[in-house]
């Protein structure tokens, strides 16, 4: 079996890397740029009306197909670049569309493009909060308080408040103050307790508290189980991180990325991800058969 990693021309990816740095898989791994993928297929950019354009007949896939898995979770300025002319570059929506259109060719993708980003769902931290409180009623979840523009936000009585942005799903230190430049104005009360990372990769999940000291009661580890399949259906994710917050038997769902940044220093990551790994492809057997 072949697998074409695809990602972003500059936005590394530690699942991409992993794979790269494994002697001795079973299957025949290549790596593709977005870029590549995209002008392969023989996408132009016409400087005219700044507009990327499919070819009238696309080029035929090779045979057998590869099982693509997209690793593109975010699109950078170089990745435009190389699809764009000398003075104008297409913007990120077309890209995605692009993206989008040519891995619909391919009859086995593992990581499809969603909302507003080249693979699963990308909402800020208010909408992932309420999305998974409409499908888990009594979920916890961060205090915040949202100001739009100039409107002033007191963060009393918040009593470990974080300025920052609500698409920032990595930054959980107490900072007294807002960032000297910002849009609008967002704090979150920092949760109590211990912070816990759930790494997964379709059905392999790892459970680790953050930290020097701190354990995970069964209860608790249950309903963390429970809830990473909820929450790749509701972000559209094959594979990503969760941080959330445990004290005592109380859990308060923090965030979710679709970037591994995380996960990857953890010591069981190549175990996770092979694992993972594994029981995706086997359901990619079995949708072709």
């Amino acid at each position: 079996m072949e697998l074409l990693v695809v990602t972003d021309d500059t936005v590394p990816d530690p699942f991409a890397n992993l794979l790269a740095a494994l002697p001795d898989l079973p299957w025949r791994v290549t790596r593709k740029k977005a870029s590549e993928l995209l002008l392969e297929q023989g996408l132009q950019f016409s400087e005219e009306d700044a507009w990327l354009y499919f070819p009238e007949t696309a080029p035929g896939l090779p045979q057998p197909a590869p099982v693509i898995i997209n690793r593109v979770v975010e699109l950078s300025d170089h990745t435009r670049a190389a699809l764009g002319g000398g003075r104008s570059h297409p913007t990120r929506g077309q890209v995605t569309h692009a993206l989008t259109h040519v891995l619909s060719r391919y009859p086995r993708v593992i990581g499809s493009p969603g909302v507003c980003s080249p693979v699963g769902h990308l909402v800020p931290l208010v909408n992932q909060w309420r999305m998974l409180e409409a499908r888990r009623p009594g979920l916890a979840t961060p205090r915040f308080k949202y100001g739009y523009g100039p409107e002033p936000i007191d963060p009393a009585p918040f009593t470990r408040p974080i300025w920052k942005s609500p698409f920032d799903f990595y930054a959980w230190k107490v900072s007294d103050a807002p960032p000297e430049t910002h849009w609008d104005s967002f704090v979150v009360d920092r949760p109590e307790g211990v912070p816990v990372l759930a790494s997964f990769l379709g059905d392999a999940t790892r459970l680790t508290p953050l930290g020097t000291e701190g354990t995970i009661p069964d209860t608790a580890r249950q309903e963390l189980r429970a809830l990473v399949p909820l929450v790749r259906e509701v972000f559209g994710a094959v594979m990503g991180e969760c941080l959330l917050f445990l004290a005592g038997e109380t859990l308060t769902f923090a965030s979710f990325s679709h970037h591994l940044s995380a996960s990857a220093r953890q010591p069981y990551f190549r175990e996770l991800m092979l694992e993972g790994l594994t029981s995706e492809l086997s359901r990619a057997v079995v949708a072709r058969a």
